[in-house]
């Protein structure tokens, strides 16, 4: 239980020959660490009010999931009225702090699937002021619509890319979750056909929005950039690539501080390596990165695959991979495409073959990599390691009953404001589902 002090109850022992019982707390917050004695002044379970007792507090383990976050440590995107289900698919933070989740709800027994954003507190109570009961359904028509990704621009409007019926595009709605018809057409902007899906995105320092879009009829993929009211950007030169469908999955774009992007791709069809272009603020290859803009990495197999790429603090470039036979490697440049040299050996950090194999998630918690598996039922093992490669492991625990239900991990985000991390994942109650109500995590530093 939590006090609401920032101590939270991990265990009452019997009591001892003189009567006094042991009980350990665990500090929330780092102000509470240290010894307290004295007499405890509200009943925790059998105990009545002011017992004798010997007090020990123990500092919060990294990983470990913060009880007083929503209720009982998640706090569980809401099903709207006569839906059946409603998974998480993205988190993100708006100005303020709250966590805006989205999700994808199944409205009926049938096959009408739509979208909802649900707002919570930096605590994880639901904001009621937020739509209707602190969560808003998107269903602009009899189609599916499936959020992918959400974004907040700078005017507190929210961007959410994700299907809409046959399309793929962005809709934008009002800082209160109401759909903003003033934009294109009613409120949504189609970007391409659903079977020439959006397969990357991200948002620049100036609030602009870079899409990948993959061709699959013509195997080419396409980058282009919105402005920060979603509209086309026209200053910026579309940049076509040749990539093959089959590995259309494996690319992500990054936006680098001085509006330059980063694109990383698995290219060639015998000798599969991992490929990274640089694009200029006007949509240019960046001539100086690499060979005419172009830098590709072995990673010493016939088929090397991209897990995923992100752009730290200081403009350096992080490519998380795996060979053939499953070893993972990070890789880590800077802006111009030349290797950090002080991380790993010159540049490169090769994981353990054995532990690290599950590896397929990478958060930046500051200057920092965390690697971790996701959609695991029990802790999801982690491993942070500083900027010289040095590592540390811990897990990701979460409440392993909550309703009748388990959980499961699909992704954390490094929260620098709360400095801690935000997860989402879903709550399985039903033995042939892991689908059946989305909820988010608090976890310690």
């Amino acid at each position: 239980m939590e006090n609401g002090s920032g101590i939270e109850v991990v265990n009452i022992a019997p009591k001892d020959s003189s009567g006094r019982r042991l009980v350990t707390l665990r500090a929330t917050d780092k102000a509470n660490l240290g010894i307290v004695r004295g007499t405890i002044s509200a009943r925790i379970g059998d105990l009545v009010k002011n017992l004798p007792i010997m007090v020990s507090i123990k500092p919060a383990v990294s990983g470990l999931y913060n009880s007083s976050f929503g209720s009982n440590g998640l706090a569980a995107l809401p099903i709207p009225s006569g839906a059946i289900s409603n998974a998480a698919s993205d988190i993100t933070f708006d100005t303020r702090g709250r966590v805006l989740a989205l999700g994808y709800t199944q409205l009926s027994r049938g096959t009408d699937i739509a979208f909802t954003i649900s707002r919570f507190s930096e605590s994880g109570i639901i904001d009621k002021t937020f739509g209707s009961d602190g969560h808003v359904v998107v269903n602009p028509s009899d189609n599916d619509e499936r959020g992918v990704e959400i974004y907040e621009a700078a005017d507190g409007k929210l961007l959410v890319f994700g299907y809409y019926g046959e399309y793929f595009g962005v809709i934008r709605l009002l800082s209160n979750g109401s759909i903003d018809t003033s934009y294109e057409s009613n409120g949504i902007l189609k970007l391409s056909k659903a079977f020439f899906p959006v397969l990357s995105t991200d948002m620049d320092s100036k609030g602009r929005v870079l899409v990948s879009i993959h061709n699959t009829q013509y195997d080419t993929t396409s980058i282009f950039r919105l402005n920060p009211d979603g509209t086309y950007d026209n200053t910026f030169s579309s940049v076509t690539l040749n990539i093959a469908s089959h590995l259309r999955h494996y690319n992500k774009i990054r936006a680098l501080s001085g509006g330059e992007i980063v694109f990383s791709y698995v290219s060639g069809e015998v000798d599969q390596n991992i490929s990274i272009i640089k694009i200029l603020e006007n949509g240019t290859l960046d001539g100086k990165f690499g060979k005419q803009g172009k830098l590709d990495i072995d990673l010493g197999s016939s088929e090397d695959i991209l897990i995923d790429t992100e752009i730290d603090s200081r403009d350096q470039i992080v490519i998380f991979g795996r060979t053939k036979n499953l070893n993972r490697a990070i890789i880590k440049l800077n802006k111009n495409g030349e290797a950090v040299t002080s991380f790993g050996e010159s540049g490169r950090l090769n994981l353990d073959s054995d532990k690290d194999v599950l590896f397929d998630e990478l958060e930046l918690k500051n200057q920092n990599i965390v690697l971790y598996d996701s959609y695991t039922r029990g802790e999801s093992t982690a491993v942070e390691i500083d900027e010289s490669g040095k590592s540390k492991r811990f897990n990701f625990s979460r409440p392993s009953n909550y309703e009748n239900g388990r959980t499961t991990l699909s992704k954390v985000v490094w929260n620098s404001r709360l400095s801690r991390y935000i997860g989402y994942g879903d709550l399985e109650i039903s033995s042939s589902s892991f689908s059946d109500r989305g909820v988010i995590y608090s976890f310690f530093e």
